[in-house]
Order: structure tokens, then sequence, then C-alpha cells
């Protein structure tokens, strides 16, 4: 029961928090397409977090999210960690994600296999993967980086294929619930 209410409170603070994120440039909207329009007009979704506003400017909200990390990660070891919907995530992009968060960098096997799981969103997302793979492999020990996982994320998916985000792999959703949980708990500790 208790995991049911902080599930329910963090997605409250995701719906909250993201928002606010993006207003920092006077934009309701998550990241911008390719014809400079915002994302919001696109009928596919997840979309990126903000425009580029996740900044980590306190040892607050980096310790934030430091914690978030850890919990994060618990939520994937258990299989638990659901998406802003609160629909549960496949155990198999859950256990990848995992892999990707404790392994010894983007080398590895469980790296290779998220890569290869986005590199499905076409040829131009498929140029920004090992850069997005890199990043988020290194939240676990440098959650400072935070901010350059979420533009690298928020580059991605301006340029993934329509049919990627209509049917995303589950190593993507598990990556996106993992980004939105970050970025709450940066928002939080502000």
């Amino acid at each position: 029961m208790k995991i049911t209410v902080r599930i329910a409170v963090c997605t409250t603070s995701l719906f909250l928090a993201l928002p606010l994120l993006a207003q920092g440039n006077n934009s309701d909207h998550s990241g911008h397409d390719n014809d400079g329009r915002s994302a919001g007009h696109r009928q596919d979704a997840p979309h990126g977090f903000g425009d580029g506003n996740v900044v980590l400017s306190t040892p607050a909200q980096t310790a934030a999210v430091s914690n978030a990390v850890t919990s994060v990660t618990s939520a994937l070891r258990s299989g638990s960690l659901t998406m802003s919907s609160g629909a549960i995530i496949p155990a198999t992009g859950q256990a990848n994600t995992y892999a990707v968060m404790t392994s010894n960098g983007a080398r590895s096997t469980s790296a290779a296999q998220l890569a290869a799981a986005l590199s499905t969103a076409g040829p131009a997302a498929s140029a920004l993967v090992p850069t997005l793979v890199n990043g988020f492999s290194a939240l676990r020990s440098r959650p400072a980086m935070l901010p350059s996982v979420v533009a690298s994320y928020n580059d991605f998916t301006e340029v993934a294929s329509p049919a990627f985000i209509a049917k995303p792999p589950a190593e993507f959703l598990a990556m996106r619930a993992v980004l939105a949980r970050l970025t709450t708990a940066a928002a939080d500790a502000k």
C-alpha cells in the first residue's frame, strides 16, 4: 500500500514539476521539432522534458537526484517501476535499464542492448544513441550529469520516428520513467 501511495505521489509531482521546468522559456510544451514548433503539436508521445531547463544549481538538488537514483534503481531491480500513467513497464525493459544503471560503463552488454533498442528510432535518432546511453549509464555515479542526459534525451525524442514514439520499446519507457523521477527530484529540491 505504501508503494502505491508513493507511486501516486511521484506521478502527481511529475505532472506538476515538468510543466514548471518548461515555463523557464515561456513554453508550456516539451521539446521542439525540426520545424521550430513546439513538440506539443505532435500527435505522438512521449516527448522530452522541458526545453533543456534542468539545472542542478544547489548541492541539495544534486543530493536529491542522487537519492532518486538509488530509489529508481531499487524499483528497476524489483521490477516495480511504472510509467506516469501507472502502467508497469515490461520486465525485460526494466532489467536491461537496471543493468545499464548498475554496470561498469556504457561498453557493457546491457548498454549494447539498450542502444540496440533505441537504435530502432530511425537514422537521425540512432546517431544520438551513443551519447544518450553513455550519459544515462553514468547517472548512478555522477548524478550531476542529469542536465546533459536530459538534453540528450530531448534531442533524441525530437528526431525519433513517429513509429518509434507511437510504439516505443520497453527500454525507452524505462529510461523515460527514470528521467522523470530524477527531474522531479531536482525540481522538488529547489
